[in-house]
């Protein structure tokens, strides 16, 4: 299950809940890191734009329940993200 979330601009939030255990979860967090660079959209004038997107995640844990801390971290981590795929991209 997810929620997903407008937060400002081009900003969203996908919470992901509701899982059976960390592998299942892990495995949906690397399908989103293996198709940021790899999607297309058909524009209804016969053009198509790639679509790329930065991933930042944190698991919510008992040591660290609180999710204004967790917004933060995951915020930070896609930061770190958008930053290292676009030098990765300049190569």
């Amino acid at each position: 299950k997810a929620i997903i979330s407008r937060i400002g601009g081009d900003e969203f939030v996908v919470y992901l809940y509701d899982y059976r255990d960390d592998e299942t979860l892990e495995k949906d967090i690397q399908i989103l890191l293996d198709e940021q660079d790899s999607r297309r959209m058909d524009l209804p004038a016969g053009e198509s734009v790639d679509i790329r997107f930065s991933v930042g995640y944190v698991l919510r844990t008992d040591e660290n329940p609180d999710y204004e801390d967790l917004f933060q971290i995951a915020d930070q981590r896609m930061y770190e993200n958008k930053r290292f795929r676009k030098s990765d991209q300049r190569k």
